[in-house]
């Protein structure tokens, strides 16, 4: 029988500081839930707006953090000046890609198809690009990118 000799003891961690990566870590989950729930042709009208209302609510938390400085999960991650200036970067250039990926005046269904292995410039290509429901669980895992860049 192997016993402990000190009782286990979790780091602190700085919810304050961790929210702008919660914030996108949920919304990216709350994203894959609406690609399960919702039909093809109403998740783009939900994904677009729930991912860009995520990083509108963590670029709000990194402004509020502006100042601020913390170390937290034992050391492991820093919140100072330059890390929240880079977040602030990474959320504000994630919310231009977001706009690019969802633009779709110039391609019905938008730039991402859902095969990938078509060869371009086929008639199955041409079929595929003239549907307009396309993949959007790209803007999920867009978010997850995003909070994993915002990690380190």
């Amino acid at each position: 029988m192997i016993v402990a000799e000190e009782p286990l003891k979790l780091p602190h961690l700085d919810y304050a500081a961790l929210a702008p990566m919660l914030i996108l870590f949920g919304v990216a989950c709350l994203g894959v839930v609406v690609e399960a729930a919702l039909p093809r042709g109403q998740r783009h009208r939900v994904q677009l707006p729930l991912a860009l209302a995520g990083l509108a609510a963590a670029l709000l938390i990194i402004v509020k953090l502006a100042g601020s400085s913390s170390l937290t999960a034992a050391g492991a991650i820093a919140m100072d000046s330059p890390a929240l200036f880079l977040q602030g970067a990474i959320v504000v250039l994630g919310a231009v890609a977001l706009l690019l990926i969802g633009e779709r005046t110039l391609e019905p269904g938008g730039p991402f198809v859902a095969q990938a292995a078509v060869t371009a410039n086929t008639d199955v290509d041409w079929a595929q690009a003239s549907r307009s429901e396309r993949a959007t669980e790209v803007y999920p895992l867009a978010l997850f990118g995003l909070s994993g860049m915002m990690l380190y």
